[in-house]
């Protein structure tokens, strides 16, 4: 012990001098793990008494207990690390300089020595685990902990959007008591367990280094003891079980606890009983919330026995109606003449209206007597056996209340066991209904995009409350039930109204939960014969019955084209990488081909499917598919019998190519339009010319050669710039079109001397992408003259994805990385100069673009300014080496007649050459020659083009 006090003496832990101090507070500034702000906003004392934050922790903060920032816990360091604790020594100095280094715990959420040997292995850092994450990893979705699952925390608390950084924070900042992952309950940890309060530690931590191997579970559905007993793999290594699940048993297909000898359904309705029983027992009542004025949607809910499911359906309806401010929800439930429990717990119900019948008069009836009666626009049948997914409700009532043509909506029903039940129906030449999709997961893309259908169960059915009654309602001849659903749809289409399926419009169904199967398959046989004699001309135009769950049937209408996309990803904007592109082509087809075609968007890159952000960028009419491998690009071909078929960029068409050499006969009759994105051939030769590697003549013109050979199945080539289409058009005969960027802009009215610093935007994919080339050249060699001249005034945000650690450790004084921005309005409107250093690429600048779109004059390098056909002077500043890119830099940032000229001319520039209108016009013409002209083979050499 003494011989670690006079080493800390030699650190100057015990020193006290204004030097030290002096010292000390530098070393905490530079460490990034003492937050002032926020000191100051958790020590309200030290605020209101205008202390210094930092000397205020120095000589008081870290003795009282007080953390300096959310990523260093003393509490936690100090019962990890007891003799710190009897050194009498500040925590935070001593992780400083050594604990960090040594892989100590700086606070519950974050486990360097695990973070070090996951993700820092491959790679020599002179980072610590908690720089790196912060600085590279948290932008890269790394864990910062074994038990913290940033992408299901950020779900949890309804921000799935958040970078892993911030989701780390929040939980932090929460006082680490939200659940960590789906697999660890803090409450029911802390219930079970009432000495970790008295520990000290935080639950995740106290289970993670001991609670996990003394047994003890982290929630109901992971039993630690067990797992250890049944996997003595796991056992012997030493691993915490709840981490070796996460990371491995989980994808190895291992469970958490004893499997259960209930089916799904039993389960389902044992838990019912169970939640209801408890209920029943409580002095507690479920209130509907009630509005003024005129319901937007009435619910109607037929009851008859099963009192355990009814009072799950109706506690799940308050409950998303009491999330859902914005609709004004009318409930009336109809009693069925129920023998069971139901009377009873329907007395406490408060906020809905209840018809009672002495009798069961069936529930077809039912509704019927409730549509008479209901006040709201929209009438939303819901079985008594369903449990009502929040945001359902007012996802169908967005669809139908949309379009006044759209004459029913249906959801997504789900089975107990987590798959589908039916995703929409099919009905067949002989009468025969099908649920779409039974037995499909609930991610699975085929269940996963809006389109028309022959109908929808009643068990989620919504539609407009005057139609329902203008068209009798359910027909009475199919009393008691089955089949009005089905019959009740198609009226609607005889009446040219749609009925449309969302997938977001979810419930989950016990099925068949008020009659038993054999009585419900006996009534679906009768009725159905009623159907067929009902509809005979209407069943013609239906598919085979051995067809109703093949792909064609999905849909109620034949479409007049059917437009097949093949790329790499799903375009996310933000990604950068020609994706921005890649959704304008995408919505260009959406807005001409989505309400009378089929689009299809196969993806190469086989991923994980978020379809909360995957809606917020592609049209839920747009379905898609991963294909990432040459079968199932012919599968999908075959299936799908596409019209057009776009294929963007070469290595996805050298892919399709491999796929119609193995399968010719896939294509069918597809016309194919190649969108090159970019000649990476020319990004390649500059990118070797800048490092000192020309290629030859001969080497350039291989490598062109070899890139435009794989248009050679297409009819029309899309180019991304007039220099790419020359390229095109000196090696190829096929017609090559111009399209450039869409660029919706918007003049920001910030004036020149309301605006300060410089604005770099651009995501950086890797330490050799361009972007990351760009910014540490500009780092480098750019930024020390522009500070030399303009002093404390220079500032530069870089915003973007950071995925490149030697650009985070290069970043210099003055230079903010901001990570990922999802609008980037603000910083349009408050920088001055916007600049593009980029130094080789291919294609056309696209934050270029939308920087002088919204107004922010641009310094480019002589690459981008002959990409862009500009001119230095007028609609940019133009640097060819790093003193005339820092002149040029300075320049328009100090010149305000200079600024305003540029600002003006780039503007016009893209209003003119890079409109939104004009962009989906080229699109428009290009799949309109290729359409005309499939019978002919005979396409156009005569293409527009927008830059």
């Amino acid at each position: 012990m003494k011989k670690i006090a006079r080493l800390l003496a030699s650190a100057g832990f015990f020193s006290r001098n204004n030097k030290t101090h002096s010292l000390d507070q530098d070393m905490y500034v530079k460490s990034g793990l003492f937050d002032a702000n926020w000191y100051l906003s958790v020590n309200e004392d030290v605020r209101a008494r205008g202390l210094d934050p930092l000397q205020h922790y120095q000589q008081f903060g870290w003795r009282e207990m007080r953390d300096p920032s959310p990523h260093f816990s003393i509490w936690t360091y100090l019962t990890l690390y007891p003799r710190v604790r009897e050194l009498g020594i500040d925590p935070l100095k001593h992780f400083i300089l050594f604990g960090a280094r040594e892989y100590r715990i700086p606070n519950p959420a974050f486990d360097p020595t695990w973070y070090a040997q996951e993700y820092m292995r491959t790679s020599v850092s002179s980072l610590t685990p908690l720089e790196h994450f912060l600085a590279v990893g948290g932008e890269s979705g790394y864990w910062p902990h074994p038990l913290f699952d940033p992408k299901w925390y950020a779900a949890s608390i309804g921000r799935p959007a958040i970078t892993a950084t911030e989701a780390y924070l929040h939980f932090l900042r929460r006082g680490c008591l939200a659940n960590p992952n789906g697999f660890f309950d803090n409450n029911y940890y802390l219930g079970e367990n009432a000495d970790v309060t008295k520990s000290g530690l935080s639950p995740i931590t106290h289970y993670y280094l001991f609670g996990g191997f003394e047994g003890r579970n982290p929630s109901e559905s992971f039993q630690s003891q067990w797992y250890l007993k049944t996997n003595p793999d796991v056992a012997s290594c030493g691993i915490n079980p709840l981490r070796h699940y996460l990371h491995k048993g989980q994808q190895e297909g291992r469970l958490t606890r004893p499997p259960s000898t209930l089916s799904a359904k039993g389960l389902f309705s044992e838990l019912a009983s169970f939640r209801l029983a408890s209920f029943m027992r409580s002095d507690a009542y479920i209130a509907f919330p009630t509005k003024d004025g005129m319901p937007d949607v009435t619910v109607v809910i037929v009851l008859y026995n099963r009192a355990n499911l009814s009072f799950e359906c109706v506690d799940s309806l308050c409950k998303v109606a009491h999330a859902s401010p914005d609709l004004n929800i009318e409930t009336i439930l109809f009693d069925n003449g129920s023998s069971d429990e139901t009377e009873q717990w329907l007395k406490r119900l408060r906020g809905v209206k209840i018809v009672r019948s002495p009798d069961n008069i069936g529930y077809l009836k039912a509704v019927n007597h409730c549509a008479a009666h209901a006040r709201g626009k929209y009438l939303l049948l819901l079985n008594n056996d369903t449990q009502v997914m929040y945001g359902s409700i007012e996802a169908a009532h967005r669809v139908i209340d949309s379009d006044a043509t759209i004459g029913a909506v249906g959801g997504l029903l789900v089975l107990p066991d987590g798959t589908v039940q039916e995703a929409g129906c099919t009905i067949s030449k002989d009468g025969g209904c099908t649920g779409y999709g039974r037995g499909l997961a609930l991610s699975d893309p085929e269940v996963m995009f809006r389109r028309k259908v022959d109908y929808c169960s009643g068990a989620f059915l919504m539609t407009r409350t005057d139609l329902f009654r203008s068209t009798g309602g359910f027909d009475e001849a199919y009393a008691p039930a089955y089949y009005e659903d089905a019959d009740y749809c198609v009226n609607l289409w005889r009446r040219n109204y749609k009925v449309v399926y969302e997938p977001t419009a979810a419930v989950i169904h016990f099925e068949f939960g008020s009659a038993s199967r054999k009585w419900a398959e006996e009534q679906q046989l009768k009725n159905r014969q009623l159907f067929v004699r009902k509809h005979g001309a209407y069943l013609e135009t239906r598919c085979a019955p051995d067809q109703a769950n093949s792909p064609a049937a999905r849909f109620s209408v034949r479409p007049e084209h059917r437009i097949l996309l093949i790329d790499d990803c799903v375009p996310f904007p933000w990604k950068g990488q020609g994706l921005p592109r890649s959704k304008a082509l995408l919505d260009s087809v959406v807005a001409q081909f989505a309400e009378t075609g089929q689009i299809f968007l196969c993806l190469t890159n086989k991923g994980d499917l978020d379809w909360t952000e995957i809606r917020k960028v592609v049209d839920p009419r747009v379905e898609l598919r991963i294909t990432d491998g040459c079968e199932k690009i012919a599968l999908a071909l075959a299936e799908f019998c596409p019209d057009v078929t776009f294929v963007s960029r070469p290595h996805n068409m050298r892919m399709f190519n491999a796929a119609l050499d193995d399968h010719p006969e896939a294509a069918g009759s597809s016309k194919i339009i190649y969108d090159a994105e970019a000649l990476f051939a020319v990004r390649e030769a500059r990118k070797q010319k800048l490092y000192g590697h020309p290629l030859s003549d001969s080497q350039v013109d291989s490598l062109l050669n070899e890139e435009t050979a794989v248009a050679q199945r297409a009819e029309i080539i899309l180019a991304a710039s007039s220099i790419e289409r020359a390229i095109f058009e000196q090696r190829s005969s096929k017609p090559t079109f111009v399209i450039g960027h869409a660029i919706d802009s918007h003049l920001t009215a910030t004036s020149f001397d309301q605006r300060s610093g410089f604005l770099f935007v651009g995501a950086i994919h890797a330490d050799d992408a361009p972007n990351a080339d760009a910014l540490l050249w500009f780092f480098e060699n750019v930024w020390p003259i522009i500070v030399s001249r303009l002093g404390a005034s220079a500032r530069l945000k870089v915003a973007g994805r950071n995925f490149s650690e030697e650009v985070a450790v290069q970043c210099p004084s003055g230079v903010e990385l901001l990570g990922p921005v999802p609008d980037l309005q603000p910083l349009y409107e408050e920088a001055r100069v916007f600049i593009a250093p980029t130094r080789f690429s291919a294609g056309i600048p696209l934050k270029v673009l939308e920087a002088s779109g919204a107004g922010l004059p641009c310094v480019i390098t002589e690459q981008l300014r002959e990409q862009l056909g500009w001119r230095n002077g007028h609609e940019a500043l133009v640097g060819s080496d790093a003193e005339q890119f820092a002149e040029q830099c300075i320049n328009l940032y100090q010149n305000r007649q200079l600024w305003a000229s540029v600002r003006e001319a780039a503007h016009q520039s893209v209003q003119s050459a890079y409109d939104v209108s004009a962009f989906r016009r080229t699109v428009e013409l290009a799949l309109a020659q290729v359409i005309e002209h499939a019978d002919t083979g005979q396409v156009s050499r005569d293409a527009p083009q927008v830059l």
